[in-house]
């Protein structure tokens, strides 16, 4: 199994890798990561998904994933399940982790494994469930997934309502008559503002997120134009449209939140991207407007499990800011 960065070939190598995978640390959750086909030339599979529940749900819950999940044989032909508990909750773990592995063979999707474990901050043990295979764990912060997340800027939350919080709101920002602006000249500006904060990874100035929220929503090309600027950069830039949000409301808070989710995903920031996404479409539905063009070609990419790299190839690598008003 692989992601484009490193090779995972152990159970050990597997679970150490779960915060990176997820961006977060799991306790209490089952976690399934579903595989691509094999590779032509090699034995080497691709995770195209990580899917996180928390250990909380019922058999009836467990049953149902597949399909409130959209999970199929021809996107996903294989799977690896694992769970993350303390001990008092090992027999549930247990009956979930068998649950969900008969329900994804009704589908025919093949679970190659079905691991335990109790922690990931620590060393400790595994086991498969299937086979009785035991071995010992590593604790995640010493391995090699999270030291190339290290190198990537990934940041591995505490726990995903850590993550959650992220995408908190603040105090919302005062109306600004986009009328009386310059959009051309604010434009040129904000691209070089943005390109400079997402570059030495700094949080936005509120003069730059009024801006910026004014340039996204006045036309689809100038959005664009600030797409690019993710390239090389995704998951600073996805912190930073994020952070740009954070004040707006309605449309506007709709259309940084997906800007944030494009960056995200083309970062494999899924987790957070997906939930950039739902808080994008909450936001356009409290303005009583459809959810924007780009956030849900990325949900139905997300739920398909289109390889980040296809959504990458969307980004042009030099960037270029407008020199002209578009017409509207």
């Amino acid at each position: 199994m692989n992601t484009p960065e490193l090779t995972l070939t152990t159970p050990a190598d597997l679970l150490a890798a779960l915060p990176h995978l997820l961006g977060f640390v799991p306790a209490d959750d089952l976690v399934a990561l579903m595989l691509g086909p094999a590779g032509n030339h090699d034995r080497t599979v691709a995770m195209r998904s990580a899917i996180r529940c928390p250990l909380t749900i019922d058999r009836q819950a467990a049953e149902r994933l597949p399909r409130a999940c959209r999970l199929d044989a021809d996107h996903y032909p294989g799977a690896i399940l694992a769970a993350v508990c303390d001990s008092g909750h090992d027999e549930h773990a247990r009956m979930l982790l068998r649950t969900v592995r008969a329900a994804l063979h009704r589908c025919g999707i093949v679970v190659h494994r079905t691991l335990m474990t109790h922690s990931v901050t620590a060393p400790g043990h595994w086991i498969d469930l299937d086979t009785g295979q035991t071995g010992a764990t590593t604790a995640y912060i010493d391995s090699a997934a999270t030291a190339v997340g290290v190198m990537q800027g990934r940041v591995i939350a505490a726990s995903r309502d850590h993550i959650q919080r992220e995408f908190t709101t603040t105090d919302p920002a005062p109306a600004v008559d986009a009328e009386a602006q310059d959009i051309v000249a604010l434009a040129n500006a904000t691209v070089i503002d943005l390109h400079d904060a997402i570059t030495r990874n700094s949080p936005p100035t509120t003069d730059l997120a009024m801006r910026a929220a004014l340039v996204v929503t006045a036309h689809v090309g100038w959005r664009d134009a600030l797409l690019r600027l993710a390239a090389g950069h995704e998951l600073v830039a996805g912190r930073l449209w994020t952070q740009i949000a954070a004040p707006h409301r309605g449309r506007a808070r709709a259309e940084l939140l997906t800007m944030a989710a494009f960056a995200y995903y083309c970062g494999e920031d899924t987790v957070r991207a997906g939930i950039a996404l739902t808080h994008a479409a909450a936001a356009a539905r409290a303005d009583d407007t459809a959810p924007p063009r780009l956030a849900v070609m990325l949900d139905t990419a997300l739920r398909a499990g289109m390889p980040p790299s296809k959504i990458r190839r969307l980004i042009i690598t030099q960037p270029t800011a407008p020199t002209q008003k578009p017409h509207i």
